[in-house]
């Protein structure tokens, strides 16, 4: 690389950390516009599961992808509070990253109990995290559970949604593991943000691709969109949403006893995770309720007919009786 080029990539290694944590949390933070909760817009047990398996799976999947990517420019006032406060909650974890990581990471090596189940738990976030969804669906299918059905396919909507931003993330900013942040840097930096032209840094020319997809934590998107959908499908089992965010949580933990990601990305990946699987939810229950509404009506309509003679005329008509 040329000594203009480098040092204009250095120049603009600030600017993409702020850019890239504003848009990523502008989108994270931007909920469906939507002001009701599930509950109220479920409809009732006899429509509940009947209209979902007439939809279109790719349909619906692409207009998820559709809402979430424009959620952003649909927040309200309360989101936009929330929005503030990711960024500067991210903002503030980016700041104290080495610091946490530094006090954070040695524990796998200092507890015997987090050496042992640390590399276990973590892949709740991915290999035994799919494997379990895949378990799960197979279930539903092979028992003819109706529910666990449209729990399956909202699982199948988060994940593949979640995992489009994720990459989409990981790619534009690409931010250096803590693994790979401590070797090969010449400069002795840490915590680096390369951007979407990493491999154009001559330190970056001794790392794996890997080494640069830190922002946000693939694992902990992945384990927080499973717990938001069971969490909201099972929601009347008090003991649900506690078992499904604890475990989601503990696999951010790990992935920094794990050495794999910075105390942001994980916070950014739980955000992203949460979001992705409530919007799917919520557009999905909104989407049965107004078939079900739909239904319902058509079934309370009825033709009426009517002819009359007045003044040596004949009337005919139709109209419709709503009863």
């Amino acid at each position: 690389m040329s000594p203009f080029y480098y040092s204009l990539f250095c120049a603009k290694k600030k600017f993409f950390c702020l850019t890239i944590v504003s848009v990523f949390l502008l989108s994270s933070s931007a909920s469906p516009a939507h002001s009701f909760s599930i509950k109220e817009i479920r409809p009732t047990n006899d429509d509940t599961h009947a209209i979902p398996r007439k939809a279109h799976f790719c349909h619906e999947l692409i207009s998820d992808i559709g809402l979430q990517a424009t959620a952003p420019f649909k927040m309200n006032l309360r989101q936009s509070f929330y929005f503030i406060g990711g960024v500067a909650a991210t903002l503030a974890l980016i700041h104290y990253d080495h610091t946490i990581n530094k006090n954070v990471s040695p524990l796998k090596g200092k507890n015997r109990l987090v050496n042992v189940t640390s590399p276990v738990l973590t892949e709740f976030g991915g290999a035994y995290g799919f494997l379990g969804v895949g378990l799960f669906v197979g279930y539903s299918f092979l028992f003819h559970n109706e529910k666990a059905k449209e729990t399956s396919r909202l699982l199948a909507e988060a994940l593949i949604t979640s995992t489009v931003w994720t990459q989409f993330g990981k790619m534009v900013s690409g931010r250096e593991r803590p693994s790979d942040s401590y070797y090969g840097n010449a400069r002795g930096h840490i915590n680096e943000w390369y951007g979407p032209v990493s491999h154009l840094d001559r330190d970056a020319a001794n790392l794996p691709p890997s080494a640069f997809d830190a922002f946000p934590s693939g694992h902990t998107t992945t384990a927080f969109a499973i717990a938001t959908v069971f969490a909201n499908q099972y929601g009347d089992h008090r003991a649900v949403p506690y078992i499904a965010y604890t475990l989601a949580s503990a696999v951010g933990f790990t992935r920094m006893t794990q050495h794999a990601h910075w105390a942001s990305d994980v916070f950014a990946g739980a955000c992203l995770g949460y979001l992705c699987g409530r919007q799917v939810c919520v557009h999905h229950h909104l989407s049965a309720a107004s078939t079900a509404t739909l239904k319902s009506i058509r079934k309370r309509i009825s033709p009426l007919y009517f002819l009359n003679y007045a003044d040596r005329k004949f009337y005919a008509g139709c109209s419709l009786q709503l009863y």
